[in-house]
C-alpha cells in the first residue's frame, strides 16, 4: 500500500526504524548497494525503492506489471498486452508502440536493447494451423506468439512466428503430429497434456 510517499510493507515491530515502512532486515555489509524497481501486478504506478525499502521515485503507468529502468533514467514498460512505452522521470510518454494491423500488441517479456532496439513477445491472430490438431478438434482461429525486433521508428526489423515453425518445435519437444491431447488453456490457445489429464 502506498501512503504519504512511502510503501507500507509490514508492521512497525519488524522494522529497522519507527515508521511502518521499509524492509524487515537490512545488513549493509552483506548487501549490494543500490535500488530496486518493482511493479505491482496490473498497477498504476511503478516504484523505485532504496535499500531500506523507502520509495525514492514513482512513475504513473496504466495497468503495468513489468518495467525496466533505462540508462537515461527513463522507464520502459508495457500496458499488460496493449502497448509498450517509454516514460520520462515525470511520467510523460515519449515513445509508444501499439502493434499494427497484423500483430496484436505485446503480451509480456519485452526488452530494450541499446538505444534503438526493442525485442518483444507479441501475438498474432491467424487461422489454425492444419495438421496440428486431431481432425474435428481444430479451432477456427488461434492466437500465435511472435518474437519481434522493432526499432524506435516502430519498424519491424525481424520476427519469428511460432506457428510457422510448429512442426519443428513439436519435433524438438517430442510431440507427435497431430498432437493427440489438447487442452484449452485460455482464450485462443491450446496446450498438449498427457492422456490422463
Amino acid at each position: 500500500m502506498y501512503t504519504d510517499g512511502k510503501l507500507v510493507t509490514a508492521g512497525e515491530k519488524t522494522r529497522l526504524h519507527s515508521d511502518p515502512f521499509g524492509v524487515r532486515k537490512y545488513l549493509p555489509h552483506r548487501s549490494y548497494q543500490g535500488y530496486t524497481l518493482f511493479s505491482p501486478a496490473w498497477g498504476d504506478r511503478e516504484y523505485l525503492i532504496d535499500m531500506r525499502g523507502l520509495v525514492v521515485h514513482t512513475w504513473e503507468v496504466t495497468h503495468s506489471n513489468v518495467a525496466e529502468l533505462l540508462p537515461n533514467g527513463n522507464l520502459f514498460t508495457h500496458n499488460c498486452g496493449s502497448w509498450l512505452e517509454e516514460k520520462t522521470p515525470d511520467s510523460k510518454t515519449i515513445w509508444r508502440w501499439e502493434g499494427n494491423g497484423d500483430l496484436v500488441a505485446p503480451n509480456h517479456h519485452d526488452f530494450w536493447f541499446g538505444g534503438d532496439i526493442v525485442v518483444s513477445l507479441a501475438a498474432k491472430h491467424e487461422p489454425a494451423v492444419r495438421g496440428v490438431y486431431q481432425p474435428g478438434t481444430e479451432p477456427d482461429s488461434m492466437r500465435t506468439d511472435v518474437i519481434l525486433k522493432i526499432n524506435r521508428n516502430k519498424e519491424i526489423l525481424w520476427y519469428f512466428s511460432f506457428s510457422e515453425h510448429v512442426e519443428e518445435l513439436c519435433a524438438l519437444a517430442g510431440y507427435p503430429m497431430p498432437i493427440p491431447y489438447m487442452h484449452r488453456t485460455r482464450n485462443g490457445s491450446f496446450e498438449p497434456y498427457g492422456p490422463s489429464d
